[in-house]
């Protein structure tokens, strides 16, 4: 539409100019050119002058023509030219201008548009971000309240005791079982302090461990609680330093170890009854051993005094002093045989007896030796059963114990009670004493108002030459041959003293159920038990060889005695029919009593043997039996006695030939 807005002027000039400019330059050239009209009203081109044809004219005119003829179309044709080059320029800049206007409003726009978009991913991103974070705190409170549960449940139903508490003792938490093992109420342990759970000697302890917690952070000590109804309660406590709400708290855990203490009380007591038992067992082989050679030298000691004194006349001074010499030795042989009651390894006399006449007789004794500031009281059961013992050695006992009453009450007085009953052990006691078993038991019980004894001395009374006593009023056996005694019977000393209140010491025997059948060989006085058999006497000791072969000798019998068993075996292998009698000692070298009496008796059954031993009846039992052993000599003893036993094991061998 442009370009025909600036063409159709142009068109419209040269068709007007054009023409015009054309006519001119042919009249210039072209003078004798007329114009004629024809009838029909049409102009006919003629020329009447000369009647020239126009293309015999001269070519210079025509071109003329034809360049007058186009001037003017060029220069339309230039102004054309330029107009519209001016026009497009100015078009152009025109365009440029718009365009640069829209290109800054599009730029405007974009940014204007950024922004929005910006905006808008702002509004999107903060709403997500606002959604992701209701999210968030959703699950974080969810979490939160799983979290405060599960501490809640761990917390409340911990086994241990839990306390929240300030460094100087204020409570500011504490869990369930916090106040249930102490009895409080949640509201009312709070109000305490911690510190004053434990008792006023313990809170320097707790004060020190809880001032080290700066140092140490974390530290372990055990205390005592006290409940509400004044019940101790060993804990063990472990604390550690924090900090609460920006101060310093402490956690402390406490368990209740009641039962762990109870446990070491027992291991402790366990253990010291094995070392009380180590001990009395060591110093029972002690004195076992020492009994063993005592008695080879009293055997001899006593041999050579009785041969002795049958040389002498009875109304000599020197008879007289070796029956003083025999004294001292059967007082020795006593002594000997109380070391062996303490080392259990006799079993002296032990038949079934009552014990109310021992108890009445040691009671008369006490009576008249005791002072008057001492009251004593006497309660016998008359219908209690029989016991199993030494009438000697329960008569040792019971006076033992009443010595020691008196010794507690002898500065101020006080009351003596001795009591016979009967009782039954239940399982319980059992358990707290291994050495009694369940079942009917006399109970032979010593009570007194003394000073008494604190749980340390009562641990250690019946150890070996252990006393609370001064120099010279004691020698500390009398309750370890006390302990020796009642083991022997089968029974238990049971002891409980408080210190200012007196002590108590009960002894148990075992009921004796079933009538004894052990047969007693009644020991026949014979005035002069001789004889002509031949003997043969084994033992380690040689005076104890030559005191036999002495004694026997003088009596009529042939002796051979030999130091080693061995030697012995060997000749008696060689000439079995050479003798009538085997008397032979039971500890030796090589071969025992009992393993010689085998051999023998393997060579020539049911000759007569006599087992001599310092050991008392602890050999006693089925050995012996199947050994062919026919009686057992307890050391020391004299010739007579060995006499006797010659003739009865001779005649009890001529009694079997007869029958």
């Amino acid at each position: 539409m442009k370009i025909l807005r600036i063409f159709v002027p142009f068109l419209v000039w040269a068709s007007i100019v054009g023409p015009a400019c054309a006519m001119k330059s042919v009249g210039l050239f072209l003078p004798e050119l007329t114009v004629a009209t024809a009838p029909d009203g049409s102009g006919i081109l003629a020329n009447i002058e000369s009647n020239r044809d126009l293309s015999d004219s001269e070519p210079s005119g025509l071109a003329g023509y034809l360049l007058w003829a186009m001037v003017p179309a060029w220069a339309a044709l230039l102004a054309v030219i330029c107009y519209q080059r001016w026009i497009w320029k100015t078009e152009n800049e025109r365009l440029q201008k718009r365009t640069g206007n829209q290109s800054l409003e599009i730029n405007r726009l974009r940014f204007k548009m950024d922004q929005i978009e910006t905006e808008k991913a702002a509004e999107l991103l903060r709403a997500q971000l606002l959604m992701e974070l209701e999210i968030s705190e959703r699950e974080l409170t969810e979490e939160l309240r799983r979290s405060e549960e599960k501490f809640r449940i761990l917390f409340n139903f911990a086994g241990d005791a839990i306390f929240i508490h300030y460094p100087d003792g204020k409570l500011i938490e504490c869990n369930q079982r916090a106040h249930e093992y102490l009895g409080y109420s949640r509201e009312d342990l709070l109000e305490r302090n911690f510190l004053n759970l434990s008792p006023r000697e313990y809170s320097e302890t707790i004060s020190q461990s809880l001032a080290n917690l700066k140092e140490s952070q974390n530290t372990f000590y055990e205390t005592i609680h006290v409940s509400r109804e004044g019940k101790t309660i060993p804990v063990e406590i472990n604390s550690r330093l924090f900090e609460y709400q920006g101060e310093y708290a402490v956690l402390s855990i406490a368990r209740d170890i009641t039962e762990r203490k109870r446990a070491e009380e027992e291991k402790a007591e366990l253990a010291d009854l094995l070392r009380q038992a180590q001990k009395m067992e060591a110093i029972g082989c002690l004195a076992g051993g020492i009994a063993y050679d005592f008695n080879n030298i009293l055997q001899a000691v006593l041999g050579y005094t009785h041969l002795a004194m049958k040389k002498l006349p009875p109304e000599s001074v020197a008879h007289k002093h070796l029956e003083k010499v025999d004294q001292a030795g059967q007082r020795a042989a006593e002594v000997v045989q109380e070391m062996l009651t303490f080392s259990r390894q006799s079993q002296k006399d032990m038949r079934p007896i009552q014990l109310q006449p021992v108890v009445k007789e040691v009671m008369k004794l006490l009576r008249g030796s005791l002072p008057s500031t001492i009251e004593v009281r006497t309660q016998v059961d008359p219908g209690c059963p029989a016991v199993v013992a030494n009438p000697t050695q329960i008569h040792q006992v019971l006076m033992n114990l009443c010595i020691n009453a008196y010794h507690a009450m002898r500065d101020h007085g006080g009351e003596l009670e001795v009591s016979l009953v009967e009782v039954i052990v239940e399982p319980e006691l059992v358990e707290e004493h291994p050495d009694l078993h369940p079942g009917p038991y006399v109970v032979l019980r010593v009570c007194d108002t003394g000073h008494g004894m604190d749980q340390s001395t009562l641990l250690r009374i019946f150890e070996p030459y252990f006393t609370t006593k001064s120099a010279g009023e004691g020698t500390g056996l009398g309750l370890a041959m006390v302990h020796g005694i009642v083991k022997i019977h089968g029974g238990a000393v049971l002891a409980d003293s408080t210190v200012g209140h007196g002590s108590t010491f009960e002894v148990f025997l075992p009921v004796h159920t079933v009538e004894s059948t052990t047969s007693v060989i009644e020991d026949i006085e014979i005035d002069a038990p001789l004889g002509t058999e031949r003997i043969l006497v084994v033992d380690d000791e040689q005076l104890i060889v030559n005191l036999a072969e002495h004694s026997l000798g003088d009596m009529g019998y042939r002796v051979n005695g030999y130091k080693s068993s061995t030697d012995a075996l060997d000749t008696f292998r060689a000439n079995p029919s050479a003798f009538d009698v085997i008397v032979t000692d039971q500890t030796m070298p090589h071969l025992t009593g009992i393993e010689l009496a085998k051999e023998i008796s393997k060579i020539r059954p049911g000759i007569p043997i006599l087992l001599c031993t310092g050991y008392g009846e602890s050999l006693m039992g089925q050995n012996i039996q199947m050994s062919g052993i026919c009686e057992v000599l307890k050391k020391p003893f004299d010739e007579m006695v060995l006499a006797r036993a010659i003739r009865r094991v001779i005649g009890n061998q001529e009694v079997g030939r007869r029958s």
